[in-house]
């Protein structure tokens, strides 16, 4: 289907931010692992364990909050791709963004580019985490009924995965937000000499 209409490969577009390198990346990346691996450290040793899938379940209260999330992320998406403002379209000031693929040259992102590549990752990440718990209610009476013994692996691998898909969404949406409301209103501008015009 390459060239001729939609594959998989465009459909997983907006995770091309996870390939982006930018300022602080690596730290962001970590804070949501340490993360994650604290919480699922302190459900797993936790003598009263909250309830995770159910109406008062703590995966049903994720799914809501993405829920609700989501419209947003959408709405900052097409407020940023549609917004006429020079400033957008120059080059980030104090760290450059740049986005490597196989095969191609390496591409220098302008601060729309980057915004557009945040609320993306962030609206596809919130679609993921739904999905996600959505599996995880269908799953759930499956796994007891073919192999009760597997629950309590799968119960901390489930913990693991949401939270780090969770904690890195609300670590981006800063992200996003903080440039929105401090960097793009800076007053700093500047052309990088990247080869690209």
């Amino acid at each position: 289907m390459s060239g001729t209409g939609l594959s998989r490969w465009k459909l997983l577009s907006p995770f091309l931010f996870l390939r982006l390198e930018y300022e602080e990346r690596w730290r962001y990346n970590a804070v949501a692992f340490v993360v994650s691996a604290a919480v699922t450290a302190g459900y797993m040793l936790s003598p009263i364990k909250p309830e995770l899938i159910g109406p008062s379940g703590v995966f049903e209260d994720v799914k809501l909050f993405v829920t609700i999330l989501f419209p947003f992320f959408v709405g900052a998406l097409v407020a940023i791709a549609t917004y006429q403002r020079k400033e957008l379209d120059d080059y980030p000031t104090g760290g450059q963004v740049t986005l490597a693929r196989r095969g191609e040259a390496v591409k220098y992102l302008s601060r729309r580019q980057f915004v557009c590549f945040i609320f993306g990752y962030c609206a596809a990440l919130s679609v993921f985490i739904f999905l996600m718990v959505l599996a995880g209610k269908v799953a759930r009476p499956l796994v007891w009924a073919i192999c009760p013994d597997a629950v309590g692996y799968v119960k901390p691998v489930a913990v693991f995965i949401l939270s780090v898909s969770f904690t890195h969404m609300l670590i981006v949406t800063f992200w996003g937000l903080y440039y929105l409301s401090d960097r793009l209103h800076s007053g700093e501008s500047r052309r990088e000499e990247t080869g690209e015009r």
